[in-house]
């Protein structure tokens, strides 16, 4: 997407990605401390790639910290520059209308496996609930996580079974305050299943 190799971008500040207007108002380092106060930062911008030319793009930073030492952060980036080119246009008829349902459909598409790709390498346990069903879709790692069979339904009453039974009150809470106030962010004691050991979970999310 951004056209450097591993080797050409290691160590080179992340404002490099950025279009030299946006540096000027110094929007990199303002991304990087709402992430930080927030716990997720949301943008829609032109990015800039190695050869000098633009691409616009949705991106997520998120903060990544170790014990509650911040370490550092996580851009997740998604190029929607074709999308960006048809929705500036006006539509003048049919054809054109239906170019941009095809469009938005292929980069969802080609989004949802960058992002499946994200979430496998980072090893971070990943749950998508329903709020109707209270039923949820879950990656292979999260199944790790918790020590449970991945063909089995994982659901919000399941997850509290694994949080052990002081920290469930808070756990009932970080979630119902989830669906009032739209973010989930809490740290808890599980027990994985099978296992008598207890580990210590972040659970960070928002309501769609």
């Amino acid at each position: 997407m951004i056209g450097f190799k591993e080797e050409e971008i290691l160590g080179k500040p992340a404002a490099i990605l950025y279009t030299s207007s946006d540096r000027a108002e110094h929007i990199p380092e303002r991304e990087l401390v709402a992430a930080l106060e927030t716990g997720i930062a949301i943008n829609e911008r032109y990015h800039i790639r190695k050869d000098g030319t633009i691409f616009w793009a949705s991106g997520l930073v998120y903060p990544l910290f170790d014990d509650g030492r911040h370490l550092g952060f996580v851009k997740i980036l998604r190029n929607y520059t074709t999308t960006k080119l048809v929705q500036d246009k006006i539509l003048e008829d049919g054809e054109l209308a239906e170019l941009k349902h095809l469009v938005l459909i292929k980069e969802l598409e080609t989004s949802e496996r960058r992002l499946n790709l994200a979430v496998e390498s980072s090893n971070i346990g990943i749950w998508d609930l329903d709020s109707v069903t209270s039923k949820a879709v879950t990656s292979s790692r999260h199944a790790e996580i918790f020590g449970y069979d991945p063909s089995k339904q994982w659901s919000s009453d399941l997850f509290l079974k694994h949080v052990i039974p002081d920290d469930r009150p808070q756990a009932v809470e970080a979630l119902k305050a989830g669906w009032e106030n739209g973010a989930v962010d809490v740290q808890l004691r599980i027990r994985k299943q099978g296992s008598n050991a207890i580990r210590w979970i972040h659970v960070k999310g928002e309501v769609v």
